[in-house]
């Protein structure tokens, strides 16, 4: 009886842990839930240093060195990425749209997002609330001469 409470115990924190988001406002616009219009009293917030820069070190290095060839177009472009960022300051989602690469290199930006750490969560009311946050991300590849 003793295993199954602590095994429960454990369970129960490991849920709370991963903060699932009930409620998800969205940051960095007045449209928040069922269309109401609003805006966060705190947005979320990258305190890990500048996020592009970061993004352009990384990112921009990794995509030039092994995206070029499966990049169709190679002109400024810009890439959509939705982080769902929770109460505790971590990413538990990250979609990309507008993207025109393969799946190796739309991976490896999702992944680089999924491990950014430092970020401080949105607030609401003198709350902590889970929030998507829309980052647009510009994708340019130098051909080689």
């Amino acid at each position: 009886m003793k295993k199954v409470f602590l095994l429960l115990l454990i369970s129960i924190f490991y849920l709370n842990a991963n903060c699932q988001c009930d409620t998800i406002y969205h940051a960095n616009t007045s449209i928040g839930i069922n269309g109401q219009s609003f805006e966060l009293d705190i947005q979320p917030e990258y305190k890990s240093g500048d996020l592009g820069n970061k993004y352009m070190n990384e990112v921009g290095m990794y995509l030039n060195s092994n995206c070029e060839s499966t990049i169709k177009h190679h002109v400024d472009h810009k890439v959509y990425a939705s982080l769902i960022i929770d109460t505790l300051g971590q990413i538990q989602e990250v979609t990309l749209y507008n993207y025109d690469f393969d799946e190796d290199c739309r991976d490896f930006v999702l992944n680089w997002f999924k491990t950014l750490d430092g970020w401080s969560p949105a607030v609401e009311n003198g709350q902590k609330v889970c929030a998507r946050l829309r980052i647009v991300l510009n994708v340019k590849i130098y051909e080689s001469r």
